[in-house]
This record gives structure tokens, C-alpha cells and sequence, in this order.
């Protein structure tokens, strides 16, 4: 009886896998500018509405030019239900902010599966915030407060950046 060799190599190099390889570089090669950019908005987003939440728990002063600022976030629009809208953006950026770190580490899609869903829903409580400032301030107290419109820019980088990142 003749006995026949057939190497095989290692599983990890079968073409399946190694397919399967490639479409996950692929899909983080062509993500990962997207989610980096999210990730900085969304850390410079979380360290700004940190600092303002921690005034108004503190109910201190924030640093501004001219004080409009400590006006917009001590004035009675500031909360909803007893809850600082400062509190709504630092959670919305923490979560942003962990979900993309999670999937940039990963270099894939997060194993999260809320992840989209959560993303997008705390990118409709930028949205819903942004747009409840933008009038506030406008329209009621006739002012303007630099830190919301940090935050205005923040929240719209990530929004749209996700939206390319999705595409």
C-alpha cells in the first residue's frame, strides 16, 4: 500500500478565511478615517458637556467671555423634567464615543448589535437638542452661548461623518 501526503496548510490560511480576512481590511480600510473623525468629535463633544455639567452641578460659573453662557445654561430651558440637557449630550457623546472606539479596536462591526440603532438614536438626541438651543437662544433669550455652538459643531461633524462612514 503507497501512503499519499496531501498538505493542507494551516485552516487560517484557507481561501475561505482568507477571503473573509481581506473583506474585513476592506471594510476597515474604507471606515476607519470615518469612525476616527467620529470618535474626536465625539470625545472633544464629551469633554466639553463634562465641564458644563459639572458647573451645573457645581452651579458655578462657566468660563466665557462675556457670561452668556452661564446665562443659557442656568436659565429654566436648560432642563427637561429636572434633568440638565447637558447631562442628555455628555451621555449621548459617551456612548458615541465607546461604540467607535469598540469598533475601530475591532477593525469590524461591532459585536454590539444595537450599535447602528444606538448610534442613530443618540444622533436624533443631537439633533433634537441642537435644534431646541438653536431657537432657545435665538428666539427666547436672544443671546449666544459658544459652547452651543461647539456643540452644534460637534454633534453635526458626527452626523455626518457617520453618514459618509455609511455609504
Amino acid at each position: 500500500p503507497t501512503i499519499k501526503f496531501k498538505f493542507t496548510g494551516p485552516s487560517f490560511l484557507s481561501r475561505k478565511n482568507l477571503k473573509k480576512d481581506f473583506k474585513k481590511r476592506e471594510h476597515f480600510t474604507r471606515i476607519k478615517p470615518f469612525e476616527s473623525g467620529i470618535f474626536f468629535f465625539s470625545i472633544l463633544g464629551t469633554i466639553e458637556t463634562f465641564y458644563l455639567f459639572f458647573q451645573k452641578l457645581k452651579e458655578t460659573p462657566v468660563f466665557c467671555v462675556n457670561q452668556t453662557c452661564s446665562i443659557v445654561l442656568n436659565s429654566s430651558f436648560s432642563e427637561i423634567f429636572g434633568i440638565p440637557l447637558v447631562f442628555f449630550g455628555l451621555f449621548s457623546y459617551f456612548l458615541i464615543s465607546f461604540f467607535t472606539l469598540e469598533r475601530v479596536i475591532k477593525a469590524e462591526k461591532s459585536s454590539f448589535f444595537l450599535h447602528e440603532k444606538t448610534t442613530h438614536w443618540a444622533l436624533v438626541l443631537f439633533g433634537s437638542i441642537d435644534l431646541y438651543f438653536i431657537f432657545i437662544l435665538e428666539w427666547v433669550l436672544k443671546t449666544s452661548c459658544i459652547y452651543c455652538l461647539f456643540s452644534v459643531f460637534f454633534s453635526g461633524s458626527v452626523l455626518f461623518l457617520k453618514t459618509l462612514a455609511q455609504t
